[in-house]
């Protein structure tokens, strides 16, 4: 039995696998430009989902590429483009569309290849895994997330049997994804919102759940976009609903109400899950500290993320016992490892909070730039607090990759083992180099203020007046410290740098390498150099971000030797 054309429902797989024992079944997957079929996968069990589509067939080639061409190693999602003697020659009397999609190979002498717009990833097996349509991408807070993925983890799970996932939009919380589904029984929002947060980011769980009798569909058999009905901003995605019950809580869900564009909100409802993102964050600080009188630090909602926990966090004044530098916060949710990631000049650690968000194998351990002089031993021991013993994972973008360096050159120093640090384009500073002058501070200030308009999170954190001042003051004293910073000890640990591209030059190919520049002389281990994407200044800003925490993932994917999913 050859089964092609569609993705395959795995629960009727299953039952033509109950039902004829004998009978073999292929998944057969290409386009018609590559005559009909280019890969196969003999399916030999049960599966709940994701079937492969295969190995390609003889005489075929297949290649998975990022946006620019270049080759994406095992678990990384990219265009599949295909080769061999299937391909076609052109369309007729098209030559535009030939020319977009039928290409010389950079890979093989004299070969064509057929861009097929199909997103797929490698598996470690060796077969390839279909994600869903380049066109069916969404992006959402600098993301770039494939709605297929969303709809085929929710039609997996036992108690929803169709399902589709949109993006909305609405003033007040931007973009956002919604789900319909069709169900056997009762739809327990929170239940599902835990099995998809087991194998999803948190930015690809949508915000809200939209039960149906049946989809709607086109004549042809389509979901009929148009006639979904309209989501209720009430409809969050989670479980029981429980009113306020302090006039604390009561204030706190109008002021949340307000921000999240809602009507309606419990007080165990989490912040982010609940459709919150870093720029409403901190328009919601804003607004408690007009309420409240009360100046939350910005990862104060990171550890009190629902009204009950924030009610409970202003009424008991913990705030006024806090030392001005909190030291040490997670950004993304618990996981059995870690990294721990070090601030760039502005000296803080939330603008780590989206890349956080797209690390699925690691919690991140983000800190502020700590202004006493005992920096280094504070860290050390903030770390320690986390994770007791090694190997550690350290982490870096521009000023923080010299301040990580340190970091591990101390864990070392008392014996504890620092596995690798990662440098997200941080280089070396020793005393032949002049760096930061202390009259120049006003001149980096202005710097950062500009870099900040390429950056939505740093943008709205300059238009607070206090966020304004205290990164002014981070800066001043993280420059002084670079002034008199030189990174000269050699350390046992593994070195990853992930390099800017360079204004007016082509990224180069993404071919880690090692490459004699001035890190790969401080350290026994090994030194490895990666292209990242975008400009210095755009490496953590949407349209880039998602693209070098790929490149993370993937390093500690092979670092640490996880299944990352």
């Amino acid at each position: 039995l050859i089964v092609g054309g569609e993705v395959l429902s795995t629960k009727h797989i299953n039952l033509v696998r109950s039902r004829c024992p004998g009978v073999r079944i292929l998944n057969v997957y290409g386009p018609t430009e590559n005559t009909t079929f280019s890969t196969f996968y003999p399916i030999e069990r049960d599966f709940e989902s994701d079937i492969p589509i295969g190995k390609p067939i003889s005489n075929t080639t297949a290649y998975v590429v990022g946006k620019r061409g270049e080759l994406l190693p095992k678990g990384i999602y990219g265009e599949l483009v295909l080769g061999g003697d299937g391909v076609a020659r052109s369309y007729l009397k098209l030559p535009e569309q030939t020319a977009e999609k039928f290409v010389p190979s950079p890979f093989a002498a004299g070969e064509r290849l057929y861009r097929s717009g199909d997103i797929v990833r490698w598996l470690p097996d060796g077969n390839l895994e279909f994600l869903g349509r380049a066109d069916t991408q969404v992006k959402i807070r600098g993301f770039r997330i494939e709605l297929e993925e969303i709809r085929r983890k929710l039609t997996a799970h036992p108690s929803i049997k169709e399902a589709f996932v949109a993006a909305r939009e609405n003033e007040q919380r931007g973009k956002y994804l919604c789900a319909y589904v069709t169900v056997e029984g009762t739809l327990d929002k929170s239940a599902v919102r835990a099995y998809l947060k087991e194998s999803l980011p948190e930015y690809m769980v949508p915000s809200y759940l939209k039960p149906l009798d049946s989809l709607p569909l086109t004549t042809n058999g389509k979901v009929d976009v148009r006639a979904l009905p309209d989501i209720s901003p009430d409809e969050l995605a989670e479980g029981a609903y429980e009113a306020p019950g302090t006039p604390t809580e009561a204030k706190l869900a109008e002021i949340w109400q307000d921000v999240l564009g809602v009507s309606t909100i419990g007080i165990d409802d989490h912040f982010f899950e609940a459709g919150g993102n870093s720029l409403s964050l901190i328009k919601l600080l804003s607004r408690i500290k007009s309420a409240f009188g009360v100046a939350l630090e910005l990862h104060s909602l990171y550890k009190h993320p629902t009204i009950r926990l924030a009610a409970q966090y202003i009424v008991t004044e913990e705030y006024r016992r806090a030392s001005e530098e909190d030291g040490i916060y997670l950004l993304n949710e618990q996981k059995e490892a870690h990294i721990f990631a070090f601030p760039p000049i502005a000296g803080l650690g939330i603008v780590y909070s989206e890349l956080a968000q797209a690390i699925g194998s690691h919690s991140l351990y983000a800190f502020d730039f700590i202004e006493s002089d005992d920096r280094i031993d504070r860290y050390v021991s903030l770390m320690t607090s986390k994770q007791q013993e090694g190997p550690y994972v350290l982490f870096g973008y521009s000023a923080g990759g010299n301040l990580a360096f340190e970091v591990a050159a101390e864990l070392a120093r008392r014996g504890l083992e620092v596995s690798d640090l990662i440098l997200l384009d941080s280089y070396k500073f020793d005393n032949a180099v002049v760096r930061i002058q202390s009259a120049d501070t006003a001149n980096v200030y202005q710097d950062i203020l500009e870099e900040a308009g390429t950056h939505p999170l740093y943008r709205k954190l300059f238009e607070t007046g206090d966020f304004k001042d205290k990164v002014k003051h981070k800066i001043e004293a993280y420059s002084h410290y670079l002034n008199g910073l030189a990174n000269d000890e050699v350390i046992g640990t593994n070195i990853h740098f992930i390099e800017a591209e360079k204004a007016g030059e082509a990224p180069r190919a993404e071919n880690p390498a090692v490459v004699p520049i001035a890190w790969s002389d401080y350290t026994t281990k090994r030194y490895t150099r990666y292209q990242g994407f975008g400009k210095h200044g755009e490496m953590l800003a949407p349209g880039y971000l998602h693209s070098n925490a790929a490149v993370l993932t993937n390093i500690l994917q092979q670092t640490r030797n996880i299944t990352v999913v």
